[in-house]
């Protein structure tokens, strides 16, 4: 599993189907999550997924046109600009090797 998509907020989760759509149309495994919980909950699920990394989807995020990348296995986090997810996440631009 490449990524699983975190979000809250009703915004973020529009947001977030977006990111779904285009990173499986780039060739990625994706999951989300399909009701809104607690990111403490989602990041458990993600990790019992076997996902190798996160892209967490807030309304600071949302406000702020960009998404929260983490590496699940080391915990590195970063912020990249919405339109940059895929790109970012895609072969050797993304966070993270093998998990």
């Amino acid at each position: 599993m490449d990524v699983f998509v975190a979000w809250m907020g009703t915004e973020a989760r529009r947001q977030a189907l977006r990111a779904v759509r285009q990173l499986r149309a780039a060739g990625l495994s994706v999951i989300y999550e399909l009701r809104e919980r607690r990111f403490g909950n989602q990041l458990k699920s993600a990790d019992q997924a076997g996902a190798r990394r996160a892209a967490i989807i807030g309304p600071r995020e949302v406000n702020e046109g960009k998404v929260k990348i983490r590496d699940l296995s080391s915990g590195e986090e970063r912020e990249v600009l919405f339109d940059q997810l895929v790109s970012s996440l895609e072969g050797a631009g993304g966070l993270g090797g093998a998990r």
